[in-house]
């Protein structure tokens, strides 16, 4: 860390922060599936992501336990490039086999939920 406690990359200089901003402004949702409820993976009104707010509310709260554990995982890589022997090292490989693990586990619950009695709003 430099002395007015930014993070200095390895080899580089102080990296200067972001102009201030009260939040990060959200990105704009993107279905998974096209046409498809993202809790449920019924189909959904034209340009819609979910297919009721239940399915929303479930959606988002999933996403919120499961981004923390990556996005920490992205930061330690990002700081450290992913390089041998530092924290970062491997990271890209551990997101990855997580994001394919957490897209399995959605792939399981809309055939679950497409089976029997569902658990979203409609």
């Amino acid at each position: 860390m430099s002395a007015t406690g930014n993070l200095v990359p390895h080899g580089g200089r102080p990296v200067s922060p972001p102009a201030r901003r009260e939040r990060l402004e959200p990105v704009a949702s993107q279905p998974l599936r096209r046409g498809r409820c993202d809790w449920c993976g019924r189909k959904t009104p034209r340009g819609r992501v979910y297919c009721s707010s239940q399915c929303r509310e479930r959606y988002n709260s999933l996403v919120t336990r499961q981004g923390k554990a990556l996005v920490q995982s992205l930061k330690l890589w990002r700081l450290h490039r992913g390089r041998r022997g530092t924290p970062g090292a491997g990271k890209i490989t551990l997101i990855s086999e997580r994001v394919d693990a957490l897209l399995a586990e959605d792939r399981q619950r809309w055939a679950e939920l497409q089976e029997g009695d569902s658990e979203c709003g409609e």
